[in-house]
């Protein structure tokens, strides 16, 4: 399935409750068949279920209606990710720059800098490696977009970056998104 790329602003309505349950996580770096620069913390559902839960409802709710179906996902992955310029400096692998989150149908982002920062965003490509959407790294906006599609940061900056980095897998419902429900 072809999922849009969506932008969400103020998607939580209390940022702060996160930043609380920041201060609780274990960070790690990447293992080495991992591709991504700076620290993350464990999963959401291993770490804190209801908040997995909470967050996952919201965001297939943006492409599903629950009034109408249940939607079920095999696979989803919810974690802090967050880089330093100096995490940037160290990272070998380049082609994490521009990349598909493979093995996934959605992918997305939860920025959480409190300072915009327009060039720290995500920038989704074509097939042919053109832009097409640029999206700023702006405060508690979700970015989702299809996992297949090319992306990657717009381009690493000086500051430090803190996101939530989310991954979806195996979406199944009655009705797909793009499916029309009522005829016209």
């Amino acid at each position: 399935m072809i999922y849009p790329t969506i932008v969400v602003e103020n998607f939580f309505k209390d940022p702060q409750l996160i930043f609380d349950f920041l201060k609780k996580v274990k960070w790690s770096r990447a293992k080495n068949h991992e591709n991504w620069p700076g620290v993350r913390s464990e999963s959401f559902h291993k770490i804190n279920p209801e908040l997995h839960s909470f967050i996952m409802n919201k965001i297939i709710s943006v492409f599903y209606e629950y009034r109408l179906q249940q939607v079920f996902w095999e696979s989803a992955s919810i974690q802090f990710h967050k880089t330093k310029p100096s995490d940037l400096k160290k990272w070998k692998r380049k082609e994490t720059h521009i990349h598909q989150d493979n093995n996934m149908e959605i992918a997305g982002v939860i920025y959480l800098n409190k300072t915009l920062c327009e060039k720290s965003g995500t920038t989704i490509y074509n097939k042919d490696l053109k832009k097409q959407v640029v999206v700023s790294n702006n405060f508690n906006s979700l970015l989702l977009y299809d996992a297949n599609k090319f992306h990657g940061v717009t381009e690493f900056t000086d500051l430090e970056t803190l996101r939530l980095v989310i991954f979806i897998n195996k979406v199944t419902a009655k009705y797909k998104f793009l499916d029309r429900i009522y005829d016209c």
